[in-house]
């Protein structure tokens, strides 16, 4: 109920109230893309036709060509859908620093998509000393309650600037 995810599907409920509005978390904690592109038919196709996509798995994919392709074809899989599903990729980094942000946001220049970037918010801030990890995360890689709130604040950033960007 506290993730980023749920907490992000409530301010679009709140947002959109006219819109139905579905909810499908198919993240799985400590997985890759060489796993996530298997199990999307199943965990996001199988009973639903989303709209739009957020992609993460910046922290648990490693730096490989088959990672990297199996990033992609997770990308390419999604977009081939016939609704034409919005893909929004989504980048984490854990303490250490450690993300695959570089990779998979050549992916996404390649491929026109929207991207978040939470080490573009999080590290000028540690660098300035306004905040620490601990701020963000009781473990090394997992936003802690206040962690997960930050992140869907930037995700209704994201929706936000989309929604200026449509109207101009």
């Amino acid at each position: 109920e506290l993730c980023w995810a749920k907490l992000t599907y409530n301010w679009l409920c709140e947002k959109f109230p006219e819109t139905k509005i579905n909810y499908v978390n198919a993240g799985l904690s400590g997985t890759p893309s060489t796993l996530g592109v298997m199990r999307a038919e199943r965990d996001l196709y199988s009973e639903y036709t989303p709209d739009i996509v957020f992609i993460e798995f910046a922290v648990n994919d490693g730096q490989t060509a088959t990672d990297k392709t199996s990033y992609e074809s997770l990308v390419k899989k999604i977009l081939s859908k016939e609704n034409n599903p919005a893909v929004v990729l989504f980048f984490t980094v854990i303490e250490s620093g450690y993300t695959c942000e570089k990779h998979m946001s050549e992916i996404g220049n390649y491929y026109n998509l929207p991207m978040i970037s939470l080490n573009n918010s999080l590290e000028p801030e540690f660098n300035a000393g306004t905040m620490k990890w601990s701020d963000y995360s009781d473990d090394q890689s997992h936003p802690n309650v206040w962690g997960h709130s930050m992140v869907k604040d930037l995700v209704a950033n994201f929706f936000e600037k989309a929604l200026k960007k449509k109207k101009k």
